[in-house]
């Protein structure tokens, strides 16, 4: 691309990088309008990017002294590894439509190096989910899909459930009953293909904690009083989804499993529905999930209902390349 010139993240460009992202999103939330408005207009998008270029390496793109890209990554100790990475938020990035691709490939190329310099071998981009050319275009970058963001209208899904089973929220006194079906989560996540690495374990007294916010439930379902189904949901302005769904109008759903002998049943969609409308009577607007590429079983279920709007790519760097790097 003539005249292109990558440059390092300024302070003046703040407000052009801005208006980049919101371009983008605007297209994103035309087609999935239940994305909510405060990232609609540079005015939401500006603190973000002024608070993060300033403890956080960045770079820009120029054409002829115009910005025409832009990408900043924040440094992430222990970043899906025991190495220490590099995240890009969703709109911690942008670009123009024209030679799109090609920006984006050059703006990685310059701040990739910088990342490796510092010894990060991890490196995470978060893209809105219609965005196909920078997603196909980080994928030629050898990254690949981690996460998916999803959200969706608060309205009841119908369901056809097992006869006899009982959903409702329970209290912080009955958060014993769900400690199998919180280990059952561990232990699928930590299995094949999934592999996550469980941080730490989340014993009653996490979830009684967890209870005792405002609007953050647990709604379970039992069958011949045992529990075999969970789901659990907080306002999205505290849950760890991307920054796009976090609105006051706006539930998250933060974990859920079933047992593996119920599901396909209908058992999950019921929970699901007894949620929305609980949460559509305490005025949440939409709903929104996140959950790992590599879970089917939760994929499979989450996009009958929910239309994603961020995917999250990562790419490891051969950590044997580091101290090379670094001696060069």
């Amino acid at each position: 691309m003539r005249n292109l010139e990558i440059a390092e993240f300024r302070r003046e460009y703040v407000s052009r990088a801005a208006a980049l992202f919101c371009a983008q999103f605007a297209r994103q939330r035309r087609a999935v309008p239940d994305l909510p408005d405060p990232y609609a207009e540079p005015r939401g998008v500006i603190p973000l990017i002024s608070r993060l270029f300033e403890s956080a390496p960045g770079v820009v793109a120029l054409q002829n002294g115009t910005l025409v890209g832009y990408l900043i990554g924040a440094n992430v100790p222990r970043f899906k590894s025991a190495h220490t990475g590099f995240y890009c938020p969703e709109w911690a990035h942008g670009a123009t439509r024209r030679n799109r691709g090609e920006i984006y490939r050059e703006m990685y190329g310059a701040i990739a190096g910088k990342w490796v310099h510092e010894g990060g071998i991890t490196h995470c981009i978060s893209h809105l989910a219609n965005d196909r050319e920078a997603i196909e275009t980080f994928s030629m970058l050898e990254f690949g899909t981690m996460t998916v963001d999803a959200i969706m209208r608060t309205s009841a899904k119908s369901s056809r459930a097992p006869v006899g089973l009982e959903i409702a929220p329970i209290k912080p006194d009955d958060v014993e009953g769900i400690m199998p079906l919180s280990l059952g989560l561990e232990e699928h996540l930590g299995k094949s293909p999934s592999f996550m690495y469980a941080k730490e374990h989340r014993g009653s007294d996490y979830y009684r904690a967890f209870l005792s916010g405002k609007d953050h439930s647990i709604w379970v379902a039992s069958y011949r009083n045992r529990a075999i189904s969970y789901m659990k949901c907080e306002p999205s302005m505290g849950a760890d989804a991307c920054q796009i769904v976090r609105d006051p109008g706006v539930i998250a759903i933060s974990g859920a499993y079933t047992k593996p002998e119920f599901r396909n049943k209908g058992v999950a969609t019921t929970i699901l529905s007894k949620l929305l409308e609980q949460s559509k009577k305490e005025k949440y607007t939409s709903c929104s999930v996140d959950f790992e590429s590599a879970n089917s079983v939760a994929a499979d279920f989450w996009l009958r209902y929910f239309r994603p709007v961020c995917i999250s790519m990562i790419r490891r760097v051969d950590e044997r390349i580091v101290s090379r790097f670094n001696t060069s």
